[in-house]
């Protein structure tokens, strides 16, 4: 037995109506198990308390918490109603709090008044048939009920009445015919016949006792000398095949059958109370689903509620095809983790080979180039793909791989990774990577951060964060008894669905990730590192821990369903043999693709970006120097945005070294308006500043625009105070595109001024200059640049230059609004 089945024994221990074989082994799983002996401590205050407080009003603030929990809980509490499934736990993961001993009262009590008809029926069997037809009939709505509203939760529309479940469980069993009997239900005029003392005795009604006596009273007329009454009684109670109940008596096989919680049918049959059940659910033209019963329309619904399917106009891509027509399935969970199987319409099969396959079977080589990448050389007959995430295990120092990456048959290609151990000298020169390598994967939260793109130094901030200073591989050394705990506990979730090809992850209440891949054959190769991948996030969740897995999708199938069906309207990028989904210019997922199908397709919540590596990172010099020769080397063949992201992701590796390399692109290269991004979003004014001031002051030509655009805004990521006196002097109409971008990045400088003088003077020599440009043709919107550029410093929503002249010039609108600068 698991632990669910034991904690259905609670009440009959509590009560001390276990039999004793039952009672010893429940005994000794609570002794060794932690879990179900709380919850029987909790289960047993819970009882005492209500015993000892008597009856209480429950407050309606308190019911209306409850519903509305409830409620909340529905949509994923109904998909595993009667399918066998482990359910998990719903809470987030905080630290606990001691229980409100003043709540428990009120909680039973509630519990007896939302769970009484459950109180109908005490056998367990027949508990659980009840309570499943309280379930199934209240989520089910008739076929055709014309004007009737649509069912509530916990609410049964008959025709045009309105019933709650507990009024409606033992009104349909009176009106089939049935009556409460003691503990159970039997047909009612069986129940009026045993209450007026009738038997069924020789195949017909009579009534016991005087039967029984009429016997005893023949046996012994024909018996000569002293014969006992009582022992003739009971001889002939035997022989009739009666037993007492109460006052009366009723034949032996039914009361063996109601005491085994089977019910008695108006034509004296004994039946199961779920086969009962089912005949009253098929006569309201239900169907069994999942394990559910529900009306044809609703499964329609259901299915379609949780099938992902393409809009028109959407275009035919890998991504679109690999979503197009998913099914999500029930979930699966275990304590804080959640998974939701992704299920294809048919059968999918893609041709490639998984990197720990072939490096098991010798068919790869790994070749270590610099830091920042490895070669490596595909030995088979199909293509190879590594997924970013993968740990390669080398000794010093691991790597990860930082890129999906294809290779193909007989061919080897360079594959971006990242040292995931600062703290770890450099090994050899030549490594030579183990066996464990690509049979592991970074927890979800790294592989988040790898789609967000961080860089070298993003990777070290992120280890040597909280909770951090640990190599991704050496994680699962430290955690291998909880790995194991949630490896048994979901590990089956597979094997339920036979053309699963993906699943979404949801870690305490919130939805991390959703991963697919190109066939079911995939997906089962790769199964045991995702479901490793998720519990270590799961294992890492918690206090003191950044989890960047939280967001704005709950953990549930209309979660999961809008989540993935974003992926349609993100933006799609190629790159090599990828797709990187963005929205709003960030990226929200990555497809890996070959022969045009998707291998594989990870995505993420909205992201939040990547957070910023801090300059003061703890990382050896050696190491630092290293990775900056390394992406030096990438740079050789870069271009556009690819180059653009390798000197962001330089400039924001630690000391000086990597600062100066970013400065040498910055004044030689053609063009340099990436390196100087790359310097603006690496901060250091005090080093910086002088340089790009200097160099604004030199761009002022109208065939520089983008450079001295470029200048103007990376001196506003360094909040240069200086900067605002030049591009305020660059507000000259002689040069209108130059005074256009210093007023696209003022805003931005001015809002983050602090002193008042500073701020007044520059909002003086601002408005006086655009003044210069009152003449500037309005946008769509109505509105000129010069008029925005006001607007977004000052919150006024003027519509020309002389009315944010005559606000600015009345002494007392000025003032008042310097003191809301002051004051926000």
């Amino acid at each position: 037995m698991n632990c669910r089945e034991h904690q259905e024994f609670f009440s009959d221990l509590y009560d001390g109506n276990l039999p004793a074989d039952r009672g010893r082994e429940l005994e000794a799983h609570l002794a060794g198990c932690a879990d179900c002996r709380g919850e029987y401590e909790a289960f047993s205050a819970s009882l005492k308390a209500l015993q000892e407080a008597g009856e209480r009003a429950v407050p309606e603030a308190f019911v209306r918490r409850v519903m509305d929990t409830a409620r909340a809980e529905s949509e994923r509490q109904v998909l595993y109603q009667n399918t066998g499934m482990r359910r998990p736990s719903t809470r987030r993961f905080v630290v606990p709090r001691p229980r409100a001993l003043w709540a428990i009262p009120a909680l039973a009590a509630s519990a007896l008044v939302a769970f009484a008809v459950g109180y109908f029926i005490q056998k367990q069997a027949a508990d659980r048939a009840i309570d499943d037809l309280k379930e199934q009939l209240a989520k089910s709505k008739p076929v055709d009920h014309g004007s009737t509203p649509a069912p509530e939760e916990g609410v049964v529309w008959e025709g045009n009445q309105r019933f709650t479940i507990a009024d409606f469980v033992p009104r349909w069993l009176e009106k089939i015919g049935y009556a409460k009997f003691g503990d159970t239900w039997i047909s009612k005029e069986m129940r009026d016949r045993l209450e007026r003392g009738e038997a069924w005795i020789d195949g017909k009604w009579v009534l016991a006792k005087a039967e029984i006596e009429r016997r005893v009273q023949e046996e012994m007329a024909k018996v000569t000398g002293v014969t006992d009454p009582k022992a003739a009684r009971d001889r002939i109670i035997e022989e009739l095949g009666l037993v007492k109940r109460g006052d009366g008596y009723m034949a032996k096989a039914m009361a063996d059958a109601l005491d085994r919680g089977l019910v008695i049918s108006p034509t004296g049959e004994a039946l199961a109370l779920d086969d009962v059940v089912a005949e009253k659910l098929h006569e309201l033209k239900l169907v069994r689903h999942e394990g559910r019963w529900m009306s044809e329309e609703q499964r329609t619904e259901l299915l379609a509620s949780r099938r992902i399917e393409k809009p028109g106009g959407v275009a035919n891509t890998a991504v679109t095809r690999a979503l197009d027509g998913l099914e999500i399935g029930p979930p699966l969970g275990y304590k804080n983790l959640t998974l939701y199987p992704l299920i294809a319409a048919s059968e999918k099969s893609v041709a490639v080979t998984t990197f720990p396959e072939a490096f098991g079977n010798g068919k790869v080589d790994i070749t270590d180039e610099n830091s920042l990448q490895v070669r490596v050389k595909n030995k088979g007959d199909a293509a190879l793909v590594l997924l970013a995430g993968e740990i390669l295990v080398a000794g010093r120092p691991d790597r990860v791989v930082a890129r999906d990456t294809l290779i193909p048959a007989n061919k080897d290609r360079a594959v971006e990774v990242f040292d995931v151990e600062p703290n770890q000298p450099r090994g050899a020169e030549k490594v030579a990577f183990r066996p464990e390598s690509g049979h592991y994967w970074a927890s979800l939260g790294m592989r988040r951060l790898l789609n967000e793109e961080p860089g070298q130094a993003g990777v070290w901030a992120a280890i040597n964060g909280p909770g951090g200073k640990i190599s991704p591989f050496d994680l699962y050394k430290d955690h291998r008894t909880g790995l194991t705990e949630y490896h048994m506990a979901l590990v089956d979730l597979r094997s339920a669905h036979a053309l699963m090809v993906g699943v979404a992850v949801a870690v305490g209440d919130s939805l991390v990730s959703t991963e697919i891949f190109g066939s079911p054959t995939l997906l089962a190769a790769h199964w045991d590192r995702i479901l490793d991948s998720a519990s270590l996030e799961a294992l890492l969740a918690g206090p003191g821990r950044e989890n960047r897995g939280v967001s704005e999708f709950p953990s549930s199938v209309a979660a999961v369903k809008r989540m993935l069906e974003t992926a349609f309207s993100a933006e799609q990028d190629g790159e090599n043999d990828s797709i990187v989904l963005r929205r709003h210019g960030r990226p929200l997922g990555r497809a890996v693709t070959a022969a045009g199908e998707a291998v594989r397709l990870l995505l993420f919540p909205d992201p939040s970006g990547a957070p910023r590596p801090p300059l003061d990172l703890l990382v050896k010099e050696g190491k630092v120097k290293r990775a900056v020769d390394a992406y030096e080397a990438r740079l050789a063949g870069a271009t556009g945005n690819r180059r653009a992201s390798i000197l962001r992701e330089m400039a924001m590796l630690p000391g000086d070294y990597p600062r100066q390399k970013v400065l040498d692109h910055a004044k030689s290269d053609q063009p340099r308006v990436p390196a100087i991004e790359a310097l603006g979003l690496r901060g250091e004014p005090a080093v910086v500043e002088p340089l790009l001031l200097e160099w604004l002051k030199e761009t002022r030509k109208e065939t520089a625009v983008a450079l001295y655009a470029a200048l103007a805004q990376a001196l506003a990521r360094l909040g240069s105070e200086k900067a605002i006196v030049v591009l305020v002097q660059d507000l000259d109409p002689k040069t209108p595109l130059i005074a256009r971008a210093a007023a696209d990045h003022l805003p931005a400088l001015l809002v983050g001024v602090r002193d008042r003088n500073t701020f007044e003077k520059s909002m003086d020599n601002l408005i006086q200059g655009l003044e210069r440009f009152s003449a500037e043709p309005s946008d769509p919107q109505g509105l000129s640049w010069p008029v925005r550029t006001l607007r977004l410093i000052t919150g006024k929503e003027y519509g020309k230059i002389t009315d944010f002249q005559i606000w600015w010039n009345t002494p007392l609108e000025r003032q008042n609004f310097l003191e809301q600068r002051k004051h926000p």
